[in-house]
């Protein structure tokens, strides 16, 4: 019997507003805010799953997404 790695990927997806000079800035603010736990993401923000199977160590193989 092979033996297979599945890798499973959940995506959660929001869209802040951010005030800010700059989208450096914007960025590096809704960085700081995510690591301060003001932004999080709950299974209200899931947009999807993908699985990619590959046999043994092998890289990708197979690529599946719901």
């Amino acid at each position: 019997m092979r033996k297979y790695h599945v890798h499973i990927t959940e995506t959660l997806h929001t869209i802040v507003a951010i005030e800010a000079n700059s989208s450096d800035e914007a960025l590096e603010k809704a960085k700081d805010m995510y690591r301060n736990e003001e932004i999080v993401l709950t299974s209200e923000n899931y947009v999807g799953t993908d699985y990619v199977v590959a046999e043994d160590d092998n890289l990708c193989q197979r690529k599946y997404t719901e």
